[in-house]
C-alpha cells in the first residue's frame, strides 16, 4: 500500500523534492490510524464490550435464582446492552397473560353454556307422537267426561307442578301415566288423582326435571264392571322447573273410593323445613277415626264434619325411607284402621 501511494506522490511532484514529499506523506495521521480501523483494536481494548462474559452467560438470568440487591447495578448494564430483544423470555411469552386470556374466553363460553342449558332450551326437542294420540279420544265422550282447566292437549309449563282438572256428568274410576319422554321413564310417583264430588276430577302433577312429558287418562264409568280402562285423553307436556317436585304419597284403594281429598300436606320428606309444625288437613267422609301413624306412634285428627286436621311435630321421625301413614276407622267400636295415604320420608 505504501509503495502505491508513493508512486502516486511521485507522479503529483513533477520533480519536487522527493524526501520532503515521503516525510510529509508519512506523517499524515490518516494513514497510520486507517490500518488500526481494519484491524479494530480500540474494540478489542474494551473487553467488557466485545465479550460481555455476564451477558453472553447470563448465569443469574439464565437461572433466575439470585435476584439480590447486589446483581441490580449489572443487571441495569445489561438492560442497557439491549438484552431484552434477545431474552425477554417473559415478555416474548408472556404465559400468564395468554392463559388468563384462554381461562378467561373459556370461562365466558362454559359460563354461556350453563346460562343457555338452565333452563334447557327444548324448542326443537319435542318428541314424535302418532297420528290421533294427542287430545281427546272417541271414548272421551263416552265417559261424558270434559276439559276444564286445559282446553289444549299439548301446553308448555313453566313450574314443577300441575294440576289438571276435568268433570263429568256421572262419576267414574280412572287410572293415570306419566311418562318423560327422555327415556319413556314411567313416574306413577309423581301423580295424584283425587274425586272431590261426583262429578270433578283433578289430577296432580309432579316433574323432577325439565323437558317433555306425556300425561295419558284412562276413565270408565264406574257403572261398568270391565276392569280395563280404555284411554280417553293424552296430553304432552313441555317443562322448565326451577327445581325439581317432590314424589306425591301413595294412594290406597279407600281413598280414592270414598271421594277423599288431601289438602295439606300434598308432599313431605325428610328433607324439609319445620317438620315439628307439619299441618295435617283432608277430607275423609263416612270415618269415624282418623290418624297419623310414624313410627311406633300415633296422633289423632280433629274431626269437623268430613274434615280431619291438626298441626304435628314428626322432626323425631325425620329418617330418610321412614314411612308415615294417613290411616282411618270406619267403625266406632273397633281399633281397625284401613290405610289412606302413605309419604316416605
Amino acid at each position: 500500500m505504501y509503495a502505491e501511494i508513493f508512486e502516486t506522490l511521485l507522479h503529483l511532484s513533477h520533480g519536487k523534492d522527493y524526501d520532503k514529499l515521503f516525510k510529509k506523506a508519512s506523517c499524515i495521521p490518516v494513514f497510520k490510524q486507517h490500518p488500526q480501523r481494519s484491524s479494530h483494536p480500540q474494540r478489542s481494548s474494551h473487553p467488557q464490550r466485545s465479550s460481555h462474559p455476564q451477558r453472553s452467560s447470563h448465569p443469574q438470568r439464565s437461572s433466575h435464582t439470585q435476584r439480590s440487591s447486589h446483581t441490580q447495578r449489572s443487571s441495569h448494564t445489561q438492560r442497557s446492552s439491549h438484552p431484552q430483544r434477545s431474552s425477554h423470555p417473559q415478555r416474548s411469552s408472556h404465559p400468564q397473560r395468554s392463559s388468563h386470556t384462554q381461562r378467561s374466553s373459556h370461562t365466558q363460553r362454559s359460563s354461556h353454556t350453563q346460562r343457555s342449558s338452565h333452563p334447557p332450551v327444548m324448542a326443537g326437542n319435542r318428541p314424535t307422537v302418532a297420528d290421533g294420540f294427542l287430545g281427546s279420544l272417541p271414548t272421551f265422550s263416552e265417559a261424558k267426561l270434559k276439559t276444564k282447566s286445559h282446553k289444549t292437549p299439548e301446553f308448555k309449563l313453566r313450574a314443577n307442578r300441575e294440576v289438571i282438572e276435568l268433570t263429568t256428568a256421572v262419576p267414574i274410576k280412572t287410572v293415570t301415566k306419566l311418562i318423560q319422554c327422555d327415556g319413556e321413564k314411567e313416574l306413577p310417583e309423581y301423580t295424584l288423582s283425587q274425586r272431590k264430588d261426583k262429578t270433578s276430577i283433578f289430577f296432580h302433577l309432579g316433574f323432577p326435571a325439565s323437558g317433555w312429558y306425556k300425561f295419558s287418562i284412562f276413565a270408565l264409568q264406574e257403572s261398568e264392571p270391565k276392569e280395563s280402562l280404555p284411554n280417553v285423553y293424552n296430553y304432552l307436556i313441555e317443562v322448565e322447573v326451577p327445581k325439581p317436585a317432590r314424589t306425591y304419597p301413595k294412594v290406597y284403594t279407600k281413598f280414592y273410593t270414598d271421594y277423599c281429598v288431601l289438602e295439606q300436606p300434598m308432599v313431605l320428606n325428610a328433607q324439609q323445613k319445620r317438620l315439628d309444625q307439619v299441618k295435617f288437613d283432608l277430607l275423609v267422609p263416612g270415618a269415624f277415626k282418623v290418624a297419623v301413624h310414624a313410627g311406633d306412634e300415633w296422633f289423632q285428627l280433629t274431626k269437623d264434619g268430613n274434615r280431619w286436621s291438626d298441626t304435628l311435630d314428626l322432626h323425631e321421625h325425620a329418617t330418610s325411607g321412614s314411612k308415615v301413614q294417613v290411616m282411618a276407622s270406619y267403625e266406632a267400636e273397633a281399633c281397625s284402621y284401613t290405610a289412606l295415604l302413605e309419604y316416605t320420608l
